[in-house]
């Protein structure tokens, strides 16, 4: 556990005070996350970019394997509809059961979260998000449970000035 802990928390340690997440930086163009991600990362198109998309609420342009220490995501580098550049970075978990690991590790990070386990239960399901606010960004876990399975994430954004986003 020990080991987990730190691993993560080294993950977690990446994010700088830029509030930037690894090799990206917010206001990226797809052609700079791309180069940037020295080609880990892949630009989507077609149904699997409208699949990963929410038109209303975000376009993913292209997505990345992550792993560190034990954890393994896939990271969706997000845009705004009718932006072309980076506004978010959402990594899924692909090992939901890690719950509370994850959890953990960003609370040791960034402290007791004020907006502890907003939750939300629906017809289909229920949702379950933990929020962190720093000076430069926005960190949101999510728990999503539904008749499909678990589900869950962390989504970094830069938060919104005077300009926004």
């Amino acid at each position: 556990m020990r080991a987990l802990f730190i691993g993560f928390f080294a993950f977690c340690a990446t994010s700088n005070a830029n509030a930037d997440w690894q090799y990206t930086k917010w206001g990226m163009s797809i052609q700079q996350v791309l180069d940037a991600s020295k080609g880990l990362a892949r630009e989507l198109s077609g149904k699997e970019k409208e699949g990963k998309s929410n038109r209303n609420f975000f376009i993913t342009f292209a997505i990345a394997p992550y792993a560190t220490g034990d954890f393994t995501f896939d990271v969706h580098f997000r845009s705004k509809p009718g932006r072309a550049v980076l506004d978010e970075v959402y990594l899924e978990s692909l090992e939901p059961g890690r719950y509370q690991d994850i959890l953990l590790s960003l609370t040791t990070k960034y402290g007791n979260s004020p907006n502890l386990s907003a939750v939300d239960n629906g017809a289909m399901g229920s949702s379950q998000t933990t929020t962190w606010t720093t000076k430069e960004e926005s960190i949101s876990l999510k728990r999503r449970t539904s008749i499909i399975g678990v589900g869950v994430s962390i989504t970094y954004a830069p938060k919104l000035s005077g300009a926004g986003l």
